[in-house]
């Protein structure tokens, strides 16, 4: 299947993706959940301003960094044999991830991140 869902990761406050992940399309039927599990990897450099180098300094100190996660994807509901409009959700996570380790553990504990979204 061609992909034609993306997550991005953006570079604020420009809009430069940092990363994008495809996802094929995915028919879920009635009460099921399908998982997405996108994988991001590469290098790309990134210029920061004196406000986000001092950030980027703290959170490199404490070893747990923010990383904002933007979903954007389409949705369109059926009951029974009739499709119900087509709707793009915008989901937004605050993700605080542990990327260093203080006297070989982990900075801290990976954490669920309740995701804010909108229609």
């Amino acid at each position: 299947m061609a992909p034609t869902t993306a997550h991005q990761f953006h570079q604020q406050p420009t809009t430069t993706a940092l990363a994008v992940a495809p996802a094929a399309d995915a028919a879920a039927g009635h009460k099921t959940t399908s998982h997405l599990n996108p994988v991001f990897q590469g290098q790309h450099i990134v210029l920061l301003g004196n406000e986000a180098i001092s950030e980027f300094n703290q959170e490199k100190n404490t070893g747990i960094f923010s990383i904002d996660v933007k979903l954007y994807f389409r949705i369109r509901f059926r009951l029974g044999k009739v499709k119900v409009g087509k709707f793009k959700p915008r989901v937004s996570c605050d993700l605080k991830v542990p990327l260093s380790s203080v006297n070989g553990t982990l900075a801290g504990a990976p954490e669920t991140t309740k995701c804010d979204w909108d229609f």
